[in-house]
């Protein structure tokens, strides 16, 4: 059998009889490197072609995103919204409760009996009634009154 012997490009001894000047190239390497160039084109071609399945799937899932995008967009925009109204129906509630809450001690105020015994007597020229102006009646039942029955004398 006949030895192969390597190439390595650099020859070593006193028995080199002379320099290659170029390397032989090989048939079956060659066609095997055509083989794979082949093969990569065609693997190419195959990945960027796309068919027409392909196409209208992601056409329809590009769709439903952008759909979900603008539904989550409208959904967020009337949550602020409501947030605002609420917060300003929130004020409106406060503004009226401490009106009402000074309605409130403006009444109070009105309703003292010292304010309204002075109003009374001064402005009014009321007097309190003498023994003699007041009657005293003693009912006979407590929890029913004939409205127009005479009062006792005694």
């Amino acid at each position: 059998m006949e030895e192969r012997q390597r190439n390595t490009g650099y020859y070593d001894g006193n028995a080199v009889r002379s320099y290659p000047e170029e390397r032989p190239v090989r048939k079956s390497a060659n066609r095997r490197q055509q083989n794979r160039n082949r093969a990569i084109r065609r693997n190419q071609a195959r990945a960027l072609a796309f068919s027409k399945g392909y196409t209208i799937l992601l056409a329809v899932a590009v769709v439903a995103t952008l759909a979900m995008c603008v539904h989550y967009i409208t959904a967020q925009s009337q949550l602020v919204y409501q947030s605002k109204h609420i917060a300003s129906l929130e004020q409106e509630l406060n503004d009226l409760i401490d009106e009402n809450n000074a309605t409130k001690e403006r009444l109070q105020s009105l309703m003292d009996l010292d304010y309204i015994y002075k109003v009374a007597t001064k402005k009014l020229g009321m007097v309190y009634a003498g023994e003699d102006q007041i009657i005293y009646y003693d009912g006979q039942s407590k929890d029913y009154l004939r409205q127009y029955e005479d009062i006792p004398e005694n």
